[in-house]
């Protein structure tokens, strides 16, 4: 396997990694809504797990729907740039945007499971491993021979 061929695997990886995620939040989001029927089945959780960590500190539950759209924003920009990436994996200039973007959102929840002391649901740990995975991802990109 070449060292082109593994980059764009690890990029097609992420882009839809993160297209699935979107979407699934995207879901979530538009059940709550009522956009989509009650019965919908494929969708996150997330918009649960964001109320059980703000409820803690007496949010209105409006605020998790503006969170979760916010979370959304994030994820289609990590999305749309990693999908960039791979149309053009010598591109330097078109490589590090989408794990620019995508690791400060781990870091940024990595910071808000300690700030709002969610530690029962694992998610802490899940972000750190994604985190880490992604860094591992861009550091074994760039240590690639030339592309």
């Amino acid at each position: 396997m070449t060292e082109a061929r593994l980059t764009r695997i690890l990029l097609l990886f992420w882009a839809l990694y993160f297209t699935v995620v979107t979407l699934s939040n995207l879901t979530e989001l538009l059940k709550a809504l009522h956009v989509l029927p009650s019965t919908w089945f494929w969708v996150s959780g997330n918009l649960g797990f964001i109320g059980s960590g703000t409820a803690k500190l007496g949010a209105p539950l409006w605020l998790n729907r503006v969170l979760l759209a916010g979370v959304i924003a994030w994820e289609t920009a990590a999305a749309v740039l990693f999908w960039r990436a791979l149309g053009r994996p010598s591109d330097e200039a078109a490589l590090v945007p989408p794990f620019v973007v995508s690791l400060a959102l781990w870091a940024i929840f990595i910071v808000l499971d300690e700030v709002l002391l969610i530690f029962e649901t694992g998610a802490e740990a899940t972000h750190v491993r994604l985190f880490t995975a992604e860094l591992l991802t861009l550091i074994a990109i760039r240590l690639l021979p030339s592309r």
